[in-house]
């Protein structure tokens, strides 16, 4: 394991801070995130689904899963943790364990917990900044022990998906092959069937493959993808929504506005404005 970035926001409202720790975004391959409220009260957005934080929530974001934070402004602001980390190909079953369907992917703690989480993801943070390798490594063990213990009662006992060796390395290769695509095309309007030509294989045979990898279809990651950038560029540029829809390559402003909605719980004009 490693720990790339750790980060303590303190009563997150507004401003450039909910800007960037708030954004819709998603991380790399093999990068999970751990965020821990500890106070304060807002909205968690995962893929399609949004959770409601209050003090005590922790949520685990898994590799390529798109998720944003929207707190309630002035009234009631955020305070939490938020720990990025990668797992090796080594490291197969706690990999296992954070994807596992049945895993609670949002841990509540009750209020006389909430002292303690606080200490202990204050020790990781100190302890992955300092320059010793070992207490770099005490760090990661600390978060691994946590991550079992957090996430790993509800997954005992159940096979759930096909480990990272069940899918073939050529079929991995398409995936991510189809994954650069996108990005390169992220502006464009590319079927799924392109994609696929692309990568040399069938659109249904990508799609079965894309799935078992991503846990989501290429149509579905391919539109999040358009939405993280759409979202950026809303947030740095002053241009028009139905400019930004043009951009990239969404039929009308309309069709546009009611994806962004889906994906980030938000109108592109409301998104604008509240993370800015």
């Amino acid at each position: 394991m490693e720990i790339k970035e750790t980060a303590y926001i303190y009563r997150l409202s507004a401003g450039e801070k909910l800007a960037w720790h708030g954004r819709f975004h998603s991380h790399g391959e093999n990068e999970f995130e751990i965020h821990f409220f500890s106070e304060g009260s807002g909205i968690f957005f995962s893929n399609k689904a949004s959770h409601p934080i209050s003090g005590g929530s922790l949520f685990l974001t898994s590799p390529r899963e798109f998720h944003s934070i929207l707190p309630d402004k002035v009234t009631s602001p955020l305070t939490y943790y938020a720990v990025l980390f990668s797992l090796s190909q080594a490291e197969n079953s706690l990999y296992q364990l954070l994807i596992h369907p049945e895993a609670k992917r949002r841990h509540s703690a009750r209020e006389s917990e909430i002292p303690a989480l606080r200490f202990i993801l204050e020790d990781i943070l100190k302890l992955s900044k300092s320059p010793s390798f070992h207490m770099k490594k005490s760090a990661a063990l600390l978060l691994e022990s946590c991550l079992y213990r957090w996430f790993g009662k509800s997954a005992a006992g159940s096979h759930g998906k096909k480990s990272r060796a069940a899918q073939s390395a050529a079929a991995r290769q398409h995936v991510a092959d189809a994954l650069k695509y996108m990005e390169r095309n992220v502006c464009e309007s590319r079927s799924i069937a392109q994609v696929a030509s692309s990568c040399g294989i069938s659109e249904e045979h990508l799609i079965r493959i894309f799935k078992a990898e991503m846990q989501m279809t290429p149509y579905q990651y391919f539109t999040r993808l358009k939405i993280q950038m759409a979202s950026l560029a809303l947030l740095s540029s002053s241009c028009p929504v139905s400019k930004v829809a043009s951009d990239f390559s969404f039929e009308n402003q309309f069709h546009f506005s009611r994806v962004f909605k889906k994906c980030t719980g938000m109108a592109p004009s409301l998104y604008r404005s509240a993370y800015t």
